[in-house]
């Protein structure tokens, strides 16, 4: 129960801080979306898109990077953790639905 209060004490603290501006992240799941479903990786042959699997696997790795970089776990303001947090979602959801083999991240 003591855990519980704590969390929530910690949420309302984070809330009340002073902070920097929120950063908003939706861009980068939708980026995602695109290289995985309709990007130029998708219109070339299963061996080529074997071949440019790498690329696609890079362009996923950089958004996730960039949203780690941008979020310190210290010093970010409550919004730009809940939109890092729900655009982390939603990637992973893109990668689990994207068209085609199963991605072998």
């Amino acid at each position: 129960m003591k855990k519980k209060n704590t969390t929530k004490k910690r949420e309302e603290e984070e809330k009340e801080k002073p902070t920097a501006r929120v950063i908003n992240f939706d861009h980068l799941s939708k980026s995602v979306w695109h290289t995985l479903n309709t990007s130029w990786y998708t219109q070339l042959s299963s061996s080529k898109q074997y071949e440019a699997s790498l690329d696609a696997y890079n362009d996923v790795t950089k958004c996730i990077e960039s949203i780690r970089k941008k979020t310190p776990p210290t010093t970010s303001a409550y919004g730009t953790k809940l939109s890092a947090l729900e655009t982390l979602r939603k990637i992973a959801k893109t990668v689990l639905l994207s068209n085609g083999d199963t991605p072998r991240l």
